[in-house]
């Protein structure tokens, strides 16, 4: 699983998490039913990249090095789970989106990006420069004197 809470309130709303998940009137969100909605968006998601990107569903893959994509797309999906009992049509239309998106990536018609690792680079023992011949000894290059 690779979406956070915020990641989803900034895909959404607080006040929308709030709506769909405060049955008790706190004016808070239940961060037990947002936890298993994030949990099972993720497990739509990987159904979908089990085959082609096991580096994605194995855990083995670090938060950093995970397509931003992938995580709008579990947001996409935690949110329709939210919004399970209700109509919302923007929150359908994403998670229809999302599904056409990862059927083409489990057909292999769309490849997922894999983030290129950043890398400090490391310190050598410093460059080494030396002279090496020429290619053209003075004697050769007399008639170019004049251009």
């Amino acid at each position: 699983m690779y979406a956070t809470v915020q990641d989803l309130i900034e895909s959404s709303s607080l006040e929308e998490l709030i709506d769909r998940t405060d049955v008790d009137g706190t004016g808070t969100y239940d961060a037990s039913a947002v936890g298993t909605a994030l949990a099972n968006g993720w497990g739509d998601v990987e159904t979908y990249l089990l085959e082609r990107y096991p580096e994605f569903t194995d855990g083995s893959t670090p938060l950093a090095d995970v397509p931003r994509k992938l995580i709008s797309l579990q947001c996409d999906m935690a949110r329709a789970r939210l919004w399970d009992d209700a109509e919302n049509k923007v929150v359908s239309d994403n998670k229809a989106a999302a599904v056409r998106f990862l059927e083409r990536v489990a057909d292999g018609k769309q490849l997922l990006r894999r983030p290129v690792r950043q890398t400090t680079p490391q310190a050598s023992g410093g460059v080494e420069i030396s002279r090496g011949r020429n290619a053209y000894s003075d004697g050769s290059l007399t008639r170019f004197r004049g251009l």
